[in-house]
């Protein structure tokens, strides 16, 4: 019997049970002794934001890290460390040895800073088998969808001199050319 079917009040499915046994790992990760040390060796202090020293009325020198992937500084807190190569995904019993292995057999040259927003981009393009820069796009869709009115954007996108976007599809496939062609 498989703990998901024992215990099917905690784990609905086999895909939560997993996707638990990820998080608990994932824990585990987080206090890496080599992405510990590694995070250390990429911090310095810059003067970032507009706060300023009480004292010396100098402006205040904050814990930073570089962005690996865009190359912008960013507060130690927004930045995170991430495997260079997948670490792969834990899905069913024959993944655990390769997830293991992939997760936590790393060492300084396996990992880079990379700031939270790179970081969900760079999630969703290996996810989603794009490119990172498809994953720019994609996502400022969905975003976008989201956040304005289908009238708001039918309007935008015939401003803009697409003149079929009756449904989701099009609206997208128009949005995503816009994207593409302005950056």
């Amino acid at each position: 019997m498989e703990p998901w079917e024992q215990l099917p009040s905690v784990w609905k499915t086999k895909a939560a049970y997993f996707k638990w046994i990820t998080n608990q790992i994932r824990k585990a990760w987080s206090r890496h002794p080599i992405k510990v040390e590694f995070k250390k060796s990429k911090s310095f202090l810059a003067p970032l934001g507009k706060l300023k020293d009480k004292k010396t009325g100098l402006p205040k020198m904050v814990k930073c890290q570089k962005c690996n992937v865009c190359g912008e500084t960013f507060r130690d807190k927004d930045t995170q460390i991430d495997h260079i190569g997948r670490a792969g995904a834990f899905k069913d019993w024959d993944d655990c040895a390769p997830y293991m292995k992939g997760l936590m057999h790393v060492t300084f040259e396996s990992l880079q800073v990379i700031c939270k927003v790179c970081h969900d981009h760079k999630s969703y393009s290996e996810n989603n088998h794009c490119t990172l820069e498809e994953a720019y796009a994609r996502k400022s869709y969905l975003v976008w969808k989201a956040e304005t009115p289908i009238p708001e954007q039918q309007a935008l996108l015939a401003g803009e001199g697409y003149s079929d976007t009756s449904n989701e599809k099009k609206r997208k496939a128009a949005y995503l050319d816009l994207y593409r062609n302005a950056t």
